[in-house]
C-alpha cells in the first residue's frame, strides 16, 4: 500500500473511531438519565410502552402499505381525550403546523440541566436535544373541553415546563389514518439533514439528528434472538429472522453482514445499517430515505401497526452480494445489535461445495477425466 493511501486508511479509521465514541458517549448520558431522578414519563399520561403502535426505523406505513424510514415512534390513544405530557424537565420552543405532522408542539431540553456532561456528537458540540409532539388536537370541541392550543397558549418560547405537565391532546391532525401520538428526539438541532442540505444559510451541523426515543424508556426482562430461516447458500436470497422475546418494545438498532476467512478471521466484505446513525441509508432527502437499497443486504420493514406480542423484523442478505464470496474457508457472520450495544449473532458457512447428491456426480466426472488424462500420459509401448 502506498504511503499516502496508508495516511488516508488510518485517517479514516480514526475518524470512524472517533464517531463511534462520540456516540457511545451519547448512549451513556441516556443511559444515566433513565435511572436518574431525571427519568422520562411515558409522553401519553396513562399509556406505556404496550402501547407502541409503530417502531423508529424501515417500517410498512399504516394505510398504503408503502416502505417508509420513520424517525420516530407512535402511540396509541383516544383522540380529543388521552393527555400528551413532558417527558423531561424542559423549556417550550415552539407551536406549530404543517400538511403531514398536523399540530406539533416541540419542546428543548438542556443536557446538562438533566445530569449529563459536555457532549461531542459527530464532531459537534451538544448541549440540548429537542422532544417533537406530532398529529395533536387544538380545536375547542375537544371532548374533554381542553385542546392542545388552550394548553400551550400562555407560553413563549424559552419558558420552563416541567416533567408531567400537560402540553397537547392526542389527535389526528395532518397526514394519519388513525388517532395517535409520533414522538420523535432530536439531538443537538431540530434541523433534519435534508433541511440542512437544502438550506445553505442555515446552521449545518452535517448530520440527521433524530435517535431512537426509546432511548428515554428502559424495557427490561427481554431477550434477542436470531437465525437463518430460508435461502440457500448459492442459490437463493439468505433470510434471517430477529426478534425480541417477550415483548413487543422496538429496542432493535443495527445489523452487520459480514463475511470473512474462518482461518484468518480477515475480512472478506461486510455491510453495515445502524438506524440511530444512519449508516447505510441515505438521509439526505425523505425521497433518499425513503427509497429502499435491495441490492445490499436490508432490513425487512416491520408492520406498523405491531400485530404480535414479539417484536421481530427480518434481515434479507441478496445471493448477488454473496456470489463470488462462496469458499470454504469463507463464513457470513450476521450480527443485531440493540440501542445498549447488546448484541445477538448467526453464523452461516459459505462453501462452493456442491450439495451431496451433485457431490457424487462431480466426483464421478473428476475420476473419469484423471483415468483418460492417465491413460493419455502413459508411454507407447512397442
Amino acid at each position: 500500500m502506498k504511503r499516502s493511501h496508508l495516511l488516508l486508511f488510518l485517517i479514516s479509521l480514526a475518524l470512524t473511531d472517533s464517531l463511534h465514541a462520540d456516540y457511545d458517549d451519547v448512549l451513556s448520558f441516556f443511559e444515566t438519565l433513565r435511572g436518574s431522578g431525571h427519568a422520562a414519563a411515558f409522553p401519553v399520561s396513562g399509556g406505556s410502552l404496550d402501547d407502541f403502535e409503530s417502531s423508529f426505523g424501515p417500517r410498512n406505513k399504516s394505510g398504503s402499505g408503502n416502505y417508509d424510514w420513520h424517525r420516530g415512534f407512535d402511540v396509541d390513544g383516544t383522540d380529543m381525550s388521552s393527555p400528551i405530557v413532558a417527558p423531561l424537565d424542559g423549556y417550550f420552543y415552539d407551536y406549530r403546523t404543517t400538511s403531514s405532522g398536523g399540530n406539533i408542539v416541540i419542546l428543548e431540553h438542556n443536557i446538562s440541566e438533566l445530569g449529563g456532561g459536555a457532549l461531542t456528537y459527530n464532531d459537534k458540540s451538544v448541549t440540548k436535544f429537542y422532544t417533537w409532539y406530532l398529529h395533536l388536537w387544538d380545536d375547542e370541541t375537544a371532548a374533554n373541553g381542553t385542546s392542545t392550543d388552550d394548553l400551550i397558549s400562555g407560553y413563549t418560547q424559552g419558558d420552563a415546563i416541567s416533567r408531567g405537565t400537560q402540553i397537547g391532546v392526542m389527535g389526528q391532525s395532518g397526514t394519519t389514518t388513525n388517532p395517535h401520538l409520533h414522538f420523535e428526539v432530536r439531538i443537538g438541532t431540530n434541523n433534519s439533514l435534508e433541511y440542512q442540505t437544502n438550506n445553505p444559510g442555515s446552521t449545518q451541523w452535517g448530520f440527521d439528528p433524530h435517535l431512537n426515543p426509546m432511548l428515554l424508556f428502559a424495557p427490561s426482562g427481554y431477550s434477542q434472538s436470531l437465525g437463518h430461516s430460508a435461502g440457500t447458500i448459492g442459490s437463493t436470497d439468505l433470510t434471517f429472522d430477529y426478534s425480541i422475546n417477550d415483548d413487543d418494545y422496538p429496542v432493535f438498532n443495527s445489523v452487520t453482514a459480514l463475511i470473512r476467512n474462518t482461518m484468518t478471521e480477515a475480512e472478506i466484505a461486510s455491510h453495515i445499517l445502524d438506524l440511530n446513525q444512519r449508516t447505510g441509508f441515505d438521509a439526505t432527502s425523505t425521497a433518499n430515505l425513503d427509497t429502499q437499497d435491495t441490492s445490499m443486504p436490508y432490513i425487512v420493514p416491520s408492520l406498523s401497526p405491531f400485530s404480535s406480542s414479539d417484536w421481530e423484523t427480518q434481515f434479507i442478505v441478496p445471493e448477488s452480494w454473496l456470489n463470488g464470496n462462496y469458499d470454504q474457508g469463507y463464513e457470513l457472520v450476521m450480527t443485531a445489535t440493540d440501542i445498549w450495544g447488546t448484541s445477538v449473532s448467526h453464523t452461516v458457512a459459505l462453501s462452493s461445495v456442491p450439495e451431496p447428491a451433485q457431490a457424487a456426480t462431480v466426483i464421478g466426472l473428476l475420476t473419469l477425466l484423471s483415468t483418460t488424462m492417465r491413460r493419455r500420459g502413459r508411454p507407447h509401448r512397442i
